[in-house]
């Protein structure tokens, strides 16, 4: 793949999403690679509860999970879901 777009999911221990954040990979993937991305984030409102959440809660209980939305392939075809 050349991009991928979807969503960052961040949710509690028992699978339920508490956040969702817009997400674009721009970098080349194979299938079974693994990502790491440090330095990113989103603007706190202290005013959200799902903000305040995340703030307030340990990151050993969350769980994080990504949904894929549409994927650019080097060929410059695309695919949504």
């Amino acid at each position: 793949s050349r991009a991928i777009k979807g969503t960052l999911n961040i949710n509690d221990l028992f699978g339920e999403k508490q956040m969702g954040i817009g997400w674009t990979i721009d970098r080349p993937l194979n299938p079974g690679d693994r990502m790491v991305e440090s330095g990113q984030g989103f603007k706190y409102n202290q005013f959200m509860e799902r903000h305040n959440w995340v703030k307030n809660t340990e990151r050993e209980n969350m769980a994080v999970t990504f949904t894929v939305e549409s994927v650019l392939y080097e060929d410059g075809s695309r695919e949504d879901f």
